[in-house]
């Protein structure tokens, strides 16, 4: 799709391709409908241009775009007004498209939160495939959301898409989907808690952290808000009521508390570690022998391969994306940055926090077998790098 803003209205799926590595190739052709309602709502003559021939008709609207730049906030008006005085709107070829558009640019994210075992033709089909109609858009989407009304409509789209979409993975064999390890707790019964909790905290523990569970999930009852928007003032309110039970806690090791429960919930219900009582089948990351006895262990891989693809369907999309970029393109933090764009001290400190993010993470689903300390060292990030290198090669 070309990057004017109004391809999104005459640019349709003409055919994808999923590739063995999991990338998807888009392919697109033209509505010529859509182009013709796009040059009459913009009083453009597009009789000179060939309407099946996308690369023409892409520089066509880049140049006119170029030499108007209101030329974008009047013809998407005008189509929004069209659209609105439609008897049938479900028939509008320009705003079917922008919804298909949108959701396949939604698919292309959540696509990456899939973890690479999960992924198959059929699961990208049902991504791809529109879930909101015209008049959803036009009766849902309010015009005072945002100054610019393409923006606007963008973003509304976006976030509804996503949510059904969401929803939908939730709904067929993807429980968590999409969510934090607080959206989990969020969404778990106290049984489920519990019970993803034993064999993994002492009694005490399990008592501490469920009604450490109950206080975060009553307080999201009554103030209405989602975990993604908890701010600092929040988890201060909840920690007045969690010293209660004990007093010795504070915000970081509240957060860590329901952070860490969530992740166990996650690791119980996929079931990624089977349990054992060899010994011999878990390793110690502070090791170092760890590589050669990751190597010598295609058991212990496939489980911390499995444990990876969990670890990084939980990531946020950036994270997903610099990790994919370091890890599976090989490229240095400096090319990494261009393409982000960020810094690159901020990809060097962004890569580190994940690499510890994934070494509690297995510190916390393989137990240690002597049960000494784990450790956070330069040995033991190094690994980490290692075995991302070695998922990446082998996925």
């Amino acid at each position: 799709m070309s990057l004017n803003p109004l391809s999104v209205f005459y640019s349709v799926l003409d055919r994808w391709q999923l590739h063995p590595s999991g990338y998807v190739d888009i392919l697109w052709k033209c509505d010529p409908q859509a182009i013709r309602t796009i040059g009459k709502a913009g009083n453009m003559d597009t009789s000179t241009v060939s309407l099946v021939n996308i690369n023409e008709v892409n520089n066509y609207f880049d140049l006119l775009l170029v030499a108007d730049d209101k030329l974008t906030a009047t013809v998407v008006d005008n189509l929004y007004q069209m659209a609105l005085k439609q008897p049938a709107p479900m028939r509008d070829n320009c705003w079917f498209n922008f919804i298909a558009g949108m959701t396949i640019n939604v698919a292309l994210h959540t696509w990456k939160k899939v973890p690479k075992p999960q992924q198959s033709e059929e699961l990208f089909e049902r991504l791809v495939a529109p879930n909101i109609s015209v008049e959803c858009l036009l009766e849902g989407f309010n015009p005072q959301y945002q100054a610019n009304l393409l923006v606007g409509l963008q973003a509304w789209t976006y976030k509804v898409v996503k949510y059904k979409s969401f929803t939908d993975l939730r709904a067929n064999g993807h429980p968590y989907f999409g969510l934090s390890n607080l959206g989990v707790v969020r969404r778990s019964s106290y049984k489920l808690m519990r019970e993803a909790l034993l064999g993994n905290s002492t009694e005490g523990e399990i008592g501490l952290n469920l009604s450490v569970c109950k206080v975060f999930n009553i307080y999201l009852d009554r103030s209405k808000l989602s975990t993604d928007k908890l701010e600092l003032n929040h988890w201060q309110d909840i920690l007045d009521v969690v010293r209660s039970i004990d007093s010795s806690l504070n915000v970081d090791r509240l957060q860590f508390i329901v952070d860490r429960v969530g992740n166990l919930i996650r690791s119980y219900s996929n079931l990624i570690i089977e349990p054992s009582d060899d010994v011999s089948r878990f390793i110690t990351l502070d090791s170092e022998n760890i590589l050669p006895e990751i190597d010598r262990s295609a058991s212990i891989l496939s489980e911390l391969f499995d444990l990876i693809d969990r670890f990084i369907s939980s990531l946020p999309a950036e994270s997903v994306q610099i990790i994919q970029l370091r890890h599976c393109q090989q490229l240095k933090h400096k090319d990494i940055a261009a393409i982000v764009p960020r810094d690159q001290p901020y990809i060097s400190r962004h890569l580190g926090k994940i690499y510890l993010k994934l070494l509690d993470s297995i510190h916390v689903q393989i137990s240690h077998p002597d049960d000494r300390q784990k450790q956070k060292n330069s040995l033991a990030l190094k690994a980490i790098e290692e075995l991302l290198a070695q998922y990446f090669r082998q996925r």
